[in-house]
């Protein structure tokens, strides 16, 4: 039974005030959330900082901006150009403590942009789990020149790339396109597993895949990264409003 005030009636006069519904979390902290409203929000990037709360990788003549543009809450994109090398890849990483051994979600809005006779850049997310013996990648791409979403699956690094949607509509843009595609991808660390993934009004059970496991000694934590795998056309692709969540039913 919730304790205290609900979010619309807090009294300012009262000792202590406390959430009336744990549900109503993502809203009040501004989140993009237009399709989940489960587990538990522990960080999320309202695009107000730019690139400062990242660290960023680029290789060759990739680059990273931040970009006024098409945002979907306040305008405000990351803006990513890939460099021109098949191969190679461009990505932002947070670090994130780890709280507990849950179900963990992270969320994203993207942008795929591409022009008449070339080839779409396909970002990812990957969602790295350290556990202080692993380093345990669970990977989802999306090929906007197919219409498929893309799982890295298996347990001998990098993983296999798995076919688990295959969208039974674009989902890039031209220049004049603003909309966004929403994907969130849900893990167990409990199991180690794939759990779900949301890609816009779609759901997946992910639940058979397992991710790539690479040794690793470092600390328990967990790392959100989005990136773009690049090709010869080099096209953009925008990210915005990124959410990390635990406690995943």
């Amino acid at each position: 039974m919730p304790r205290g005030y609900a979010d619309f009636g807090l009294n300012p006069g009262n000792y202590g005030q406390f959430s009336g519904d744990n549900a109503e979390l993502a809203v009040r902290l501004g989140s993009p959330d237009v399709f989940e409203r489960r587990g538990r929000v522990v960080w999320f990037d309202d695009m107000s900082k730019g690139l400062y709360t990242y660290f960023a990788r680029l290789q060759g003549a990739g680059t990273i901006n931040y970009y006024m543009q098409y945002g979907y809450t306040n305008g405000l994109v990351h803006r990513f150009l890939p460099p021109l090398v098949a191969g190679q890849y461009i990505y932002l990483t947070r670090s994130i403590s780890l709280l507990n051994i849950s179900k963990v979600g992270m969320e994203i809005l993207i942008r795929v942009e591409k022009l008449p006779g070339k080839l779409a850049t396909v970002p990812y997310i990957n969602f790295s789990y350290m556990q202080g013996v692993n380093y345990y990648r669970f990977l989802c791409k999306l090929d906007p020149n197919n219409n498929d979403v893309i799982i890295a699956d298996g347990a001998v690094y990098p993983g296999v790339d798995t076919i688990v949607y295959h969208s039974p509509y674009i989902f890039y843009v031209d220049t004049s396109g603003s909309q966004f595609t929403y994907l969130k991808m849900v893990v167990d660390l409990t199991t180690l597993h794939y759990d779900r993934l949301v890609f816009n009004e779609h759901g997946v059970n992910l639940s058979a895949y397992t991710p790539a496991i690479v040794p690793d000694a470092e600390a328990p934590k967990i790392q959100a990264i989005f990136g773009v795998l690049a090709n010869a056309d080099a096209q953009f692709v925008d990210f915005c409003s990124p959410l990390v969540t635990i406690d995943e039913p």
